[in-house]
């Protein structure tokens, strides 16, 4: 049965992210308890940042907005917000080592 509409991943034309890898935890299935245990992992972790680092990291992979328009949303520049979204990556990489179980994929 394919999955409804509102169920699908949004594509938006025009740079809304098309090659940026997508996260889903390792192990053998993609089931209910694994997407829920992503969820509460990623959560604790995103919880250890600052908010702004926090606000950048969901608008760009989880509101899946572009940095440009990140950038109009928060009143910086395009290049704040390269490296606003680089140190919070590296600030997660260091205090959320639980993340390491998680894998990227496209």
């Amino acid at each position: 049965m394919a999955p409804s509409a509102a169920r699908r991943p949004r594509h938006r034309p025009g740079g809304g992210g098309g090659n940026r890898p997508r996260l889903r935890p390792r192990g053998h299935g993609d089931g209910h308890a694994d997407a829920a245990d992503l969820r509460l992992t990623m959560r604790a972790a995103l919880s250890r940042l600052t908010p702004r680092q926090r606000t950048m990291l969901v608008l760009r992979y989880f509101e899946d907005k572009s940095e440009t328009e990140i950038a109009d949303l928060l009143g910086v520049r395009v290049g704040s917000v390269r490296s606003q979204i680089y140190r919070s990556l590296e600030r997660l990489k260091k205090t959320a080592p639980e993340l390491s179980a998680v894998r990227e994929f496209r």
